[in-house]
């Protein structure tokens, strides 16, 4: 006869929040629970043998508990979304849990500083607890993460002339964001030299990038492609007063292709106020 008692009902709630505390300790143990309400998903669909649960991860209260990296994030940010779109394009969103963000220039966030003594976005919490700043140094951590020379060459001259396009893009959506910033100032504190030295470059930018459109490989996309197309989707929605596709139609061509993948479709910028 089996005298053994039978086993209770697997909580599977309490299941989830143990393994999530166990993979993040570092992070959970500093994390808080957010004031505003997940506008993402809610639950978790957990399957265990034939049966099927969902999960309330309302309930935790984390907000997007589902993966075991923490993204500081904002829906604004183009260098926010060059990691979410990188993180589509590999095929890792569910290694990410998103965390609400607030970065101002002349406002250091005391929650992020701990994380990114800078206080800026995008910052990648690891697991144990380590930090990994800048979105360029985040996508390449990504790619690894899905076994390396995805979107980044991983030898080669390749490696180095696919650094330097993505470097470029970089600097361009630095220059936009500087440009905007002074373009924003009351008019008597403007300095013309600097407006006539940002649109100047950003023109000999955009120049470089029409003669060098082309069609969009199959495949992932590269690095220096989700820079492009997330600093060109900047020029959108903060210079709605260039017409930057005027001159560039290679360029503008390759930018709606570039739209309407679904890592950009997922990540379009909104602006939440």
């Amino acid at each position: 006869m089996d005298h053994r008692q039978p086993r209770p009902p697997l909580d599977l709630e309490s299941s989830f929040t143990t393994r999530f505390r166990m993979i993040c300790e570092p992070i959970c143990a500093r994390g808080r629970q957010t004031d505003q309400p997940s506008r993402s998903t809610d639950q978790l669909r957990v399957v265990i043998g034939h049966k099927t649960e969902l999960i309330d991860l309302r309930r935790s209260g984390w907000e997007r508990a589902m993966g075991d990296l923490t993204l500081h994030w904002s829906p604004r940010s183009p260098f926010v979304r060059k990691v979410m779109v990188a993180a589509h394009e590999l095929g890792l969103t569910d290694r990410l849990t998103l965390r609400r963000t607030v970065v101002q220039m002349t406002k250091p966030n005391p929650d992020l500083l701990p994380d990114n003594p800078l206080s800026k976005i995008p910052t990648l919490v690891l697991a144990d607890g380590s930090a990994l700043i800048d979105s360029g140094v985040i996508c390449e951590y990504l790619d690894s993460l899905a076994g390396g020379g995805v979107i980044i060459p991983a030898t080669g001259p390749e490696r180095w002339s696919e650094l330097s396009r993505h470097a470029l893009a970089t600097g361009f959506l630095d220059l936009l964001i500087l440009w905007r910033n002074e373009r924003n100032k009351p008019t008597e504190r403007q300095t013309a030299d600097w407006l006539s030295s940002f649109a100047t470059k950003a023109s000999a930018s955009l120049a470089r990038f029409e003669s060098e459109a082309g069609p969009i490989a199959p495949g992932p996309l590269s690095l220096s492609g989700i820079a492009l197309g997330c600093c060109l989707s900047y020029l959108d929605f903060r210079f709605t007063d260039l017409d930057w596709r005027a001159g560039h139609p290679k360029l503008a061509q390759w930018h709606d292709a570039f739209r309407q993948r679904p890592s950009a479709i997922a990540t379009e910028v909104r602006d939440d106020g």
